[in-house]
């Protein structure tokens, strides 16, 4: 028997209209077969945050106007914030590595090469962070994935840029932060770094939503307990 307290995430445009049916949907008790085994959960907190936003709970303060911009799969998530308060976001859709990969499997398939794999997705994702190449072999030869995957990636970067631009007014921030697994230099980060002026890059970015949310749901439960 397991007494849980949860924190999970909705994209910024999610956020206000489902969160309250995912905290219904998730709180309470739940039965289920591990290895063979019934465990009993019992979720007794959840707390939704927005994605994007949650970050900024786990990074230092901010004072002044600040954004944060969330790369992930498929969406990406940008956040402003004034003072360290979240003020309003958007999500922007189809845009993210998973979105750039599928713009990878389609150049393969004009080729006429077969699509990546689940596994090889990651293995191209590791050795572009990496600086290596990546091929896969169709029908005898060989194809340079990292090459088709380094250009995908750099045209999606350029569109998210310009896409920020005219949606956000990134000039009077005083601060812009990127984080999301797609914030790497090696994926979306060194383009948009060139696109948007002191633009940085969150230290172990893929895990800043993690932590946010963690210490979001840490900090009710202590203001919980002191009020008890």
């Amino acid at each position: 028997h397991i007494v849980a307290r949860v924190a999970t995430m909705l994209p910024i445009s999610l956020y206000m209209e489902h969160r309250a049916a995912v905290e219904r949907s998730l709180k309470g008790t739940h039965t289920f077969t591990y290895n063979g085994r019934s465990v009993t959960v019992k979720i007794e907190h959840v707390r939704v945050e927005r994605e994007g936003a949650a970050a900024f709970a786990g990074m230092p303060p901010t004072t002044g106007r600040a954004i944060g911009i969330d790369i992930g799969g498929r969406t990406v998530n940008v956040a402003l914030f004034l003072n360290g308060e979240f003020y309003k976001g958007a999500t922007i859709d189809q845009l993210g590595v998973e979105v750039a990969l599928d713009a990878v499997d389609k150049e393969l398939q004009n080729r006429r090469a077969r699509p990546l794999s689940m596994n090889e997705r990651i293995n191209v994702q590791e050795a572009m962070r990496e600086g290596r190449a990546y091929q896969i072999i169709v029908g005898g030869d060989w194809i340079r994935v990292d090459e088709i995957a380094r250009q995908k990636f750099d045209q999606a970067a350029a569109a998210l840029a310009q896409e920020l631009h005219s949606k956000v007014d990134i000039g009077a921030a005083e601060h812009v932060i990127c984080f999301g697994g797609g914030a790497y230099p090696q994926f979306f980060g060194a383009v948009l770094q060139e696109n948007i002026n002191s633009l940085l890059i969150a230290e172990r970015p893929e895990t800043r939503n993690v932590y946010g949310a963690l210490a979001g749901l840490v900090g009710v439960m202590v203001k919980k307990a002191k009020r008890k």
